[in-house]
Parts: structure tokens; sequence; C-alpha cells
């Protein structure tokens, strides 16, 4: 199944690329994305354990987070650092 998700995501950045999209969508370890120093955001306890289970019920978060990858190739986390952090929790 992996395989051909990353099929399928090479296949859909190809097409990225014949319009000069500047993003690619990329599948990386939720545990390697570096947070922002400050998130905005605050959730409870109990809705990051709802989504740590939904996670694990669904085999991945339902809306990708949304990160940069700098000159090093470290990957920075714009939006979604409890879809990351849920991720990373539900293994």
């Amino acid at each position: 199944m992996a395989d051909k998700v990353r099929q399928r995501i090479e296949a859909f950045n190809e097409i990225l690329e014949q319009f000069n999209f500047a993003y690619r969508i990329d599948i990386v370890d939720p545990k390697t994305l570096k947070p922002a120093d400050k998130n905005a955001r605050f959730m409870s306890g109990q809705m990051f354990e709802q989504l740590v289970s939904n996670i694990k019920r669904d085999g991945g978060p339902t809306a990708a987070p949304f990160c940069w990858r700098d000159v090093k190739g470290i990957y920075h986390i714009l939006s979604g650092h409890h879809r990351v952090d849920a991720a990373a929790a539900a293994g």
C-alpha cells in the first residue's frame, strides 16, 4: 500500500512540475518535523486524544500539515502542529 501511495504522490508531483508549481508533496515521519517556536492554537487534552484515536482508526490525518523544507533538508511545520503531534502519538 505504501508503495502505491508513493507512486501516486510522485505522479502528482510530476503534474505539478509541468505547471511550474513551486510546491511538492512528500511523506515524512512526523517525528522529524520541526515545530514552530510558538503555536497560536490550543487543543484540550480530550480533543487531542480524540484526534489520536481518529488517526489510528483512519491510518493518518484527514488533512495534511503544511510544512516547508529549509536548505539543510529540515521540514518546519507552518500549519498542523496538533495533527503532527497526534500522528506521532498514534504511531
